[in-house]
C-alpha cells in the first residue's frame, strides 16, 4: 500500500484544497485522484481548509 505522500504531489494537494474551498465534494475529488473519501479527509483536516460558507 502507497502512502499518500508518495501518490500525490504537493500541486495535487494545493489542488485538491482549492477544490474543496470551491464547493466540489469530497467524493468527487477521491474520485479524480483515486483516493478514498476518508484520505481526503484527512488532507484537508492535516491543512486545516475549511469550505467558505458564504460561497
Amino acid at each position: 500500500m502507497w502512502d499518500l505522500a508518495e501518490r500525490l504531489s504537493e500541486d495535487d494537494i494545493h489542488k485538491i484544497a482549492l477544490s474543496y474551498e470551491a464547493g466540489e465534494l469530497r467524493r468527487d475529488i477521491a474520485a479524480r485522484y483515486e483516493i478514498s473519501v476518508s484520505s481526503v479527509g484527512r488532507l484537508l483536516r492535516k491543512r486545516r481548509v475549511e469550505r467558505d460558507e458564504m460561497a
